[in-house]
């Protein structure tokens, strides 16, 4: 068994400040905004149309026959857009809901303590401005998000000013902005979710306002892609969002990695340490990987086949969902990520491996935390564990043993989530099951 290093957990010095801010996220928050805008149009359009045309009273049995029956309408890309820009309320809303920790995290009071009154008090003022604004934009996209897809001219005013207020606020983020002296974990979270959400917000009000300029066409069905596809789309999500915020973390060494190295990271490889992926070795010991993940691919596959019969033969629907789990994770969580780690080490890069003999566990949390789906167990520990410790222990003088109890908890529930995400939205049932 290989030995499992975190460098992301390492404290880094309190005097530690990186150099000047390059422009890193372009590359990855283009990755993260098309997972985001996909989630947005296949699974928010899809259920909030979809919940918001059950019937909520029973027929009577006895009249079936004679009332007509009717079809619910089918999801249009309207629909669909309607849900993300009431999405996007919700996110500004929240946004000025966290901007009350603003003051105290820039430490306003020290700031301004030699600024003349005028002038502190004019900032205030602009603050007090923005904050309603956002306020405004929140409220109007939550509770009347129709009204900005009217082909009208107070619509397309209102979009708009939208559209541009938010793009010009990811442009002063990315080109005027230097926040790199905020580069601890919990502030690093923040600062990728502003930026995420930033972005977020700018494309789908200009979509908004290229509907209400009648350039696109909005009353076309959606395709039913199916609870496959639909979880292919959240994963990938989820976890381009996961491996935007690890390769922002500390000692991860992510800044540094290559453009290719970078689309490794991204898009082949889903393990959650890019340091791995910085420069090719020699000499690597790839062929046993390759023999391992094609052994168990292939048990996988017979696996499968077998329950295919078992199911023609009468086993139930939920038997054979639950029997075929195991051949599942062979072909893919053991057999196909073991490959495809063979072939990076083939062509030099010293990835971990994922999945670390499972069976060989002599514990649960040996089974777990060493074993089971390290990508997964890493970005808790990376992101989630991480923040939660340091945001508790240095800015609210928590004790460092309640601070990593805490970080911990919240892992756990940010892996449920995560799984309810993955698991249960893609059927679009089943929610908290």
């Amino acid at each position: 068994v290989e030995d499992i290093a975190m460098p992301l957990l390492e404290d880094s010095p309190p005097a530690l400040r990186p150099l000047r801010r390059r422009r890193d996220v372009s590359c990855p928050v283009v990755v993260v905004v098309v997972s985001i805008a996909l989630v947005s149009v296949v699974i928010f359009g899809n259920s909030t149309w979809t919940t918001s045309h059950v019937a909520v009273e029973q027929p009577d049995l006895r009249l079936a026959a004679e009332e007509p029956q009717f079809e619910a309408a089918p999801l249009t890309w309207h629909h669909v857009l309607v849900g993300a820009i009431r999405l996007a309320g919700i996110g500004q809303l929240a946004l000025c809901f966290v901007s009350a920790a603003i003051p105290y995290l820039l430490d306003w009071e020290k700031e301004f303590a030699g600024v003349q009154l005028l002038l502190r008090k004019m900032f205030l003022v602009y603050a007090a401005y923005i904050l309603c604004i956002n306020l405004s934009f929140g409220v109007l996209s939550t509770f009347a998000p129709d009204s900005l897809l009217v082909q009208s001219f107070m619509s397309r005013v209102v979009s708009a000013f939208i559209f541009v207020y938010w793009g010009a606020r990811v442009l002063v983020e990315l080109f005027v902005f230097d926040l790199g002296h905020l580069n601890r974990p919990h502030e690093i979270c923040g600062r990728r979710g502003i930026e995420l959400l930033f972005t977020y917000l700018t494309l789908v009000y200009g979509l908004a306002l290229i509907h209400s300029l009648g350039k696109l066409n909005l009353d076309v069905a959606v395709p039913d892609i199916g609870p496959f596809p639909r979880m292919f789309v959240i994963i990938i999500a989820v976890f381009s969002i996961m491996k935007l915020l690890v390769i922002s973390m500390p000692k991860s060494q992510g800044p540094k990695l290559s453009c290719f190295g970078a689309f490794l990271f991204f898009c082949v490889w889903p393990g959650m340490r890019p340091a791995a992926l910085l420069q090719r070795k020699t000499g690597l010991q790839w062929w046993k990987d390759l023999a391992w993940g094609l052994l168990f691919a292939l048990l996988g596959v017979f696996w499968s086949v077998g329950t295919k019969f078992c199911h023609q033969a009468g086993l139930s629907d939920a038997a054979a969902g639950l029997v075929a789990l195991p051949g599942i994770s062979m072909m893919f969580h053991v057999g196909g990520l073991r490959l495809l780690r063979g072939f990076l080490r083939l062509f030099g890069y010293d990835v971990e491996q994922l999945f670390v003999d499972p069976l060989l566990a002599k514990s649960l949390s040996e089974f777990w935390g060493q074993r089971w789906n390290i990508a997964f167990s890493d970005m808790n520990r990376f992101v989630f564990v991480a923040a939660i410790r340091t945001a508790l222990e240095e800015d609210l003088g928590v004790s460092k043993a309640k601070a990593a109890q805490a970080g911990i908890f919240a892992a756990f529930v940010a892996s449920a989530m995560l799984h309810e995400v993955g698991i249960t939205l893609p059927v679009l049932a089943g929610y908290g099951g």
